[in-house]
């Protein structure tokens, strides 16, 4: 099968299929603590995996993934995590979709996997001198009809834990699985990045991990591919500068 990552293309491979058709997919993530059963980053391998698929599907050129990106302040202090300040990441995304724009790219479809306010204001903010730059984050995808918790909802639990099970399992500490509840204004808070933890005996989760298995984690993510192929494959259906599809 064709590569479409530039990073594996000559230039010259890269200008071809530019004028095939002039879209660039960037999975955009984090090096940040989810939970303790998952590893560092999970949702950057969520938008990578997605991309990828994606981008083979239909032909588009795939950036490589940035994986650094703000986080919630909870996150990135535990061993391994990293992270920037929001300034720090706006610029930085603005300065490679400049270089992107220079080089014939007519639009940038930032793929994301976060619910993070600080971080998705820098992304939606992102701006071009002329390509558009469209943001598809995956969380507003509807999966409610694939899992029991609310999926605005947790963090680190059911749906997170699946996509892991399904993407990477042997990342994931099965031993490790515990379930914490709480109501939903905490909940709703602390995804965000508007409260901390609710719980410091189980750090970073928010869910049921436990109720998470491989199988449910492969329909998410087909649900994830195909929802963000076709919109991609009939781009006026694509939200621009939006944080979903519709």
């Amino acid at each position: 099968m064709a590569s479409y990552a530039v990073h594996q293309l000559t230039a010259q491979r890269v200008r071809e299929v530019l004028e095939r058709d002039p879209r660039l997919v960037w999975p955009v993530g984090t090096l940040g603590f989810v939970a303790p059963h998952l590893p560092l980053g999970a949702g950057t391998r969520v938008a990578e995996a997605v991309a990828d698929r994606v981008c083979d599907a239909l032909g588009l050129l795939r950036a490589p993934t940035l994986a650094f990106g703000v986080a919630a302040p909870d996150t990135c202090h535990h061993p391994g995590a990293a992270a920037m300040r929001r300034k720090t990441f706006h610029r930085a995304l603005n300065e490679v979709l400049a270089s992107w724009d220079a080089g014939g790219v007519r639009e940038v479809v930032v793929v994301v996997y976060e619910r993070l306010e600080s971080y998705l204001e820098a992304v939606l903010t992102s701006l071009t001198p002329e390509a558009d730059v469209t943001v598809v984050d995956l969380r507003t995808i509807d999966v409610s009809d694939l899992v029991e918790d609310r999926p605005e909802l947790e963090r680190g639990g059911e749906i997170d834990t699946s996509l892991m099970l399904h993407l990477a399992p042997e990342a994931v500490d099965t031993e490790g699985l515990v379930d914490y509840e709480t109501d939903a204004r905490t909940a709703r808070r602390y995804v965000q990045g508007r409260g901390g933890a609710p719980s410091p005996e189980v750090p970073g989760v928010v869910g049921h991990p436990r109720r998470a298995s491989s199988e449910t984690g492969r329909l998410i993510f087909e649900r994830y591919v195909e929802t963000v192929a076709n919109a991609l494959r009939a781009p006026a259906t694509a939200v621009r500068g939006g944080t979903g599809l519709a």
